[in-house]
């Protein structure tokens, strides 16, 4: 239980605005810096398309204590049953089908996830926000320790 709670905030957590920013943000209003005499220029401001996407969906405590999963119905501890609402989410529910045959925490399980999470994360065709989703599900398997 305590590794499906730890999944589950890393998932959040990965997903969440501003955790995997790479890019500092910055003013126009910071003087320029002048060294041995060549100035260098004031930054300029944020690329509004490099901010970060909205947050999950579903609250943050309820994600993390499994009341709801981080995402449709499969994905995150617990699942809620029914059609899977995308193609993430069925490969969730893939990932939760194997855990019911191998076993929980089985590395077969998780390397298949984290392969299937990737491909989804890698394909343009699918939404912004889809792909950074099952980013962290990638992300989240090639941390989490398995059996």
């Amino acid at each position: 239980m305590l590794r499906e709670i730890a999944a589950t905030l890393l998932l959040v957590l990965l997903a969440s605005p501003g955790v995997a920013q790479t890019e500092p943000r910055t003013t126009t209003d910071e003087p320029a810096i002048v060294i041995e005499g060549d100035p260098i220029p004031a930054p300029l401001p944020p690329d509004p398309t490099k901010l970060p996407p909205p947050p999950p969906t579903g609250a943050f405590r309820d994600a993390i204590a499994g009341r709801v999963p981080f995402h449709g119905h499969y994905c995150g501890r617990g699942n809620l049953g029914g059609d899977p609402i995308d193609v993430l989410d069925a490969t969730c529910k893939a990932h939760d089908e194997c855990y019911d045959r191998v076993g929980d925490s089985a590395c077969s399980c998780d390397r298949l996830i984290e392969k299937r999470s990737l491909a989804i994360a890698d394909d343009p065709g699918q939404s912004p926000e889809l792909r950074r989703r099952a980013a962290s599900v990638a992300a989240a398997f090639q941390i989490l320790p398995c059996r």
